[in-house]
């Protein structure tokens, strides 16, 4: 793609502006840059300096992301300052026992993901720590 040179600082001015009013609206470089006839580069560039200087706010203020993707980057964020692993599946065997695992796989219903299975076994044990005793049981009926 040619690259489009503004040839004055009013029209550098103008090309910030749209830059500006794409990126607020959750537009991606990309995107951004094919409508206005610009290279990817020129736009990033753009948008980092506007991050920097505050007039812009961060990629995630700007985006309407679905809670399931907000929640994995706040889990990211979380477990990095915590200094949280995540690991791996194969990790997960090596700490298990074989009686474990075949327990593990009795329990799982057939066609479910194991990672599936295990959010289970965390949600019954917060629900088993936080709820009422009694919330337990009504959800039992």
């Amino acid at each position: 793609m040619a690259r489009k040179i503004t040839k004055t600082a009013a029209e550098s001015i103008a090309l910030d502006r749209e830059i500006y009013k794409r990126a607020q609206d959750g537009a991606m470089a990309k995107v951004i840059a094919t409508e206005l006839g610009v290279t990817q580069s020129m736009v990033r560039r753009r948008i980092n300096k506007m991050v920097q200087n505050g007039s812009l706010g961060r990629i995630m203020d700007r985006r309407h992301h679905s809670r399931a993707y907000c929640l994995r980057r706040w889990a990211a964020v979380e477990r990095r300052d915590r200094g949280v692993k995540l690991g791996s599946m194969s990790r997960l065997f090596d700490l298990l026992t074989e009686e474990q695992v075949r327990w593990m796989y009795d329990h799982t219903p057939d066609g479910c993901e194991v990672v599936t299975f295990l959010a289970s076994v965390i949600r019954d044990a917060y629900a088993d720590e936080h709820m009422h005793p009694a919330e337990i049981l009504k959800g039992e009926k």
